[in-house]
């Protein structure tokens, strides 16, 4: 990372890092509630079937 003489470029840059990591467990999470719901949707296409 360039170190700049201005301590807000610095925050935003912390904060960018916060949001990566937030948004890649919220993906996860996202990706295991899908994985759920499709399963959940073949064993009842299944038992209709």
């Amino acid at each position: 990372m360039v170190k700049t003489s201005r301590p807000g470029a610095d925050r935003r840059a912390e904060s960018g890092q916060n949001l990566t990591s937030t948004q890649t467990s919220l993906n996860k999470r996202l990706r295991d509630y899908q994985r759920k719901n499709d399963e959940a949707r073949d064993g009842t296409s299944k038992t209709k079937a």
